[in-house]
């Protein structure tokens, strides 16, 4: 299997400090092998390609080792002439991102969290990041498929437009098949 990893280009900035990164497989028997070491960030942005990746390999991890230690989990998917595996992911998910100055204390968010529960929660209480310019950015991770696979905005015990708070899948990741967290890139 040949896999190319590249570094989305909205962390391509000065403001973001990673790498170098460390990158591993684990095949569908649970055996993990190191892949690459020492990647830069310059590398990423333009596409790192790795060829002889055993064909049993269903993803593994990126992690940055310098200043910041965040892991990013990648999932392989089979190409379309390539048999179906027997060992596939029960759910996956997208982390969604909301980028706020101010928000109403009543605003709530609901989504199916990644255990498959449809989950009500007050944004000002999520996983969030200053981003040093007066905004901060609040982070859920979804499950997909289902109801609630995109979150919806919730006020006074009903659905409600997001609008202006506009949930999105640009700025981060799920680090998990199964977990619930957000990849949250470091800054300065």
């Amino acid at each position: 299997m040949i896999v190319t990893f590249t570094l989305q280009n909205q962390y391509s900035g000065a403001t973001y400090v990673a790498g170098p990164f460390n990158i591993s497989g684990t095949t569908d028997a649970n055996v993990t092998t190191e892949l690459a070491t020492g990647i830069t960030k310059e590398q990423l942005l333009t596409g790192h390609t790795i060829t002889g990746i055993t064909d049993s390999t269903t993803g593994g991890t990126i992690a940055s080792t310098g200043v910041c230690t965040n892991t990013q989990q990648w999932v392989a998917f089979p190409s379309q002439s390539t048999p179906t595996p027997t060992v596939t992911p029960s759910a996956y998910g997208y982390c969604y991102s909301l980028t706020y100055s101010t928000i109403p204390n009543d605003l709530y968010v609901r989504y199916r969290d990644m255990e498959g529960v449809v989950t009500t929660t007050l944004i000002q209480n999520l996983q969030s990041m200053d981003n040093g310019n007066g905004t901060y950015t609040a982070y859920i991770c979804v499950m997909q498929g289902g109801s609630y696979q995109s979150p919806v905005c919730v006020q006074y015990s009903m659905e409600v437009t997001c609008d202006p708070y506009l949930w999105s899948t640009d700025n981060c990741i799920c680090t998990t098949v199964s977990g619930s967290e957000c990849f949250v890139p470091c800054a300065n």
